[in-house]
């Protein structure tokens, strides 16, 4: 997870289920954090890293269309995709 803080992508979490919370609070202004993934298989990481998925978390005042006309819910629970 790189929640553009400077640091960089910092490990996050090894999980098996979906909709995992992010363990941070979600930041008082629009930002966006990037998460990728790879697949484990006996506790071994095996095959390439995923694409990185970009997701605007915050606020929803950072003027997002999809916010303002349709119905695909807040950025914030968006933010539980790992």
């Amino acid at each position: 997870m790189d929640r553009n803080d400077g640091n960089g992508f910092v490990f996050l979490i090894i999980h098996t289920e979906p909709n995992t919370p992010a363990p941070a609070p979600l930041p008082g202004t629009s930002v966006v954090w990037k998460y990728k993934a790879i697949y484990r298989y006996h506790d071994e990481q095996v095959g390439e890293w995923s694409d990185v998925l970009s997701v605007v978390v915050g606020d929803n005042k950072h003027g997002c269309s999809e916010c303002q006309t349709s119905s695909h819910g807040d950025h914030s629970t968006l933010a539980r995709w790992r």
